[in-house]
C-alpha cells in the first residue's frame, strides 16, 4: 500500500506517531510529447477524496490524535473539509470539526460536506465574516487549521516533492525544466520546494517554478495589470485565500529558480479543457483546479517562452 509514511526521512521526524493512511501520495505520473516538448502530468486528482490535500490531512491528523486534540476549527474553500472528514471518519472519530465556508462555496462541495456532517457532531458554518468565526471558536479552545498559518504542515509536501525528484533525478539541467504549480495559501508550493530542496544534490540545479493563480483571485501578482484582468468569479474555485500568507517565502522560491507568476482567466481554463481532451485524448473528468497549471503551460507558450521538460501539478477537485 502506498503512503506519504513510506519514506524513511519523513516518518523518522515523528517516530512516536500512529500514522493514518488512505494510500495517499505515491500519485501517477502520465508522459506525453507535444510539439516537441515534454510534458508530465502529475495526477494529485487520484488521491484517495481526489485532493492533493489528502497528504496535508493524513499528516496533520496523525499529529492531531497523537497530541490528543478534541476540537478544531477550518476554513476552507471545500477540498479540505471534505478530506478531513473522511479521514476522520475512520481513523479519529471522536475529532469535532468545525468546517467554516464562504457564502460563494460551490454548490457540489457543499453538498456533499453537508452529507458527511449528516447526523455526526460536526458542525457547519457559512459566512462571510470568517475572521470573526475562527476567532469566537478559538476563544472557546478550539485548534485553527487554517494552512496557511500552520508552520509545520508544509512538511505534508515534502513527500510530494520527493517523488517529483525522481523526474529530477533523471535530467543534468534541471534549470530547462518547469514545475507549474497552483497557488492559494502556498502551502502545497512551499512544501513541495523544500522536499525537492532536501533531495537535489545543487541548490543551483533547480527547476524554474510557475505559480499559477486565477483572475478572480491573484495576490501575489496584485498590480495594475494583474487588475485589468480581474474577473469575478474563477471556474477554478479553489484559489481562493486572498491574502496568500505565505507570498514572501513564494517569491523567495520565484527569484531563486528564475520563476514567475501566472494569472489564468476562464477563457485559459476551457481552452486547457480541450487540450486535455482534443490534443492529449484523455477521456476522463479533469476539475477545472486541476486544469489550473495546463492552462498556465499553454499561456507561457502562448508568450513563446518553452521548456523542454514540463511538470504540471493536478491538484485536484
Amino acid at each position: 500500500m502506498s503512503s506519504i509514511w513510506e519514506n524513511k526521512i519523513f516518518r523518522n521526524l515523528y517516530p512516536n506517531v500512529t500514522f493514518f493512511s488512505l494510500s495517499e501520495g505515491n500519485t501517477p505520473v502520465e508522459e506525453y510529447d507535444f510539439d516537441g516538448i515534454n510534458i508530465y502530468l502529475k495526477r494529485e486528482d487520484k488521491n484517495p477524496t481526489n485532493s492533493w490535500k489528502d497528504r496535508a490531512v493524513a499528516f496533520k491528523l496523525s499529529l492531531l490524535a497523537n497530541r490528543q486534540v478534541k476540537n478544531v476549527i477550518l476554513p476552507t474553500s471545500g477540498n479540505a473539509g471534505i478530506s478531513y472528514l473522511k479521514y476522520s471518519k475512520i481513523f479519529y472519530p471522536t475529532l469535532k470539526l468545525v468546517i467554516v465556508l464562504s457564502e460563494h462555496i460551490n454548490p457540489q462541495k457543499l453538498q456533499e460536506i453537508k452529507q458527511l456532517t449528516t447526523n455526526t457532531h460536526h458542525e457547519v458554518v457559512i459566512t462571510n465574516f470568517t475572521q470573526k468565526v475562527i476567532k469566537d471558536f478559538v476563544k472557546q479552545g478550539y485548534l485553527n487549521l487554517k494552512f496557511s498559518i500552520d508552520n509545520e504542515i508544509t512538511k505534508a509536501y515534502w513527500t510530494l516533492g520527493f517523488e517529483l525528484c525522481k523526474i529530477l533525478n533523471k535530467n543534468k539541467d534541471n534549470t530547462k525544466i518547469a514545475i507549474f504549480c497552483p497557488v492559494s495559501s502556498g502551502t502545497g508550493l512551499v512544501g513541495m520546494m523544500e522536499g525537492i530542496h532536501y533531495l537535489l544534490d545543487s541548490e543551483h540545479n533547480l527547476p524554474r517554478l510557475i505559480a499559477i493563480q486565477t483572475s478572480s483571485n491573484h495576490p501575489l501578482l496584485n498590480n495594475v495589470f494583474a487588475k485589468n484582468l480581474k474577473e469575478e468569479k474563477s471556474l477554478a474555485d479553489a484559489i481562493y485565500d486572498p491574502i496568500c500568507l505565505r507570498r514572501y517565502q513564494i517569491q523567495k522560491i520565484l527569484n531563486q529558480t528564475n520563476g514567475e507568476v501566472l494569472i489564468v482567466s476562464n477563457k485559459d481554463l476551457l481552452a486547457a479543457k480541450n487540450f486535455i481532451k482534443d490534443i492529449l485524448k484523455i477521456n476522463e473528468q479533469i476539475s477545472y483546479n486541476s486544469l489550473l497549471s495546463v492552462a498556465g503551460m499553454l499561456k507561457m507558450i502562448n508568450y513563446r517562452k518553452r521548456f523542454r521538460d514540463n511538470i504540471l501539478i493536478l491538484s485536484g477537485r
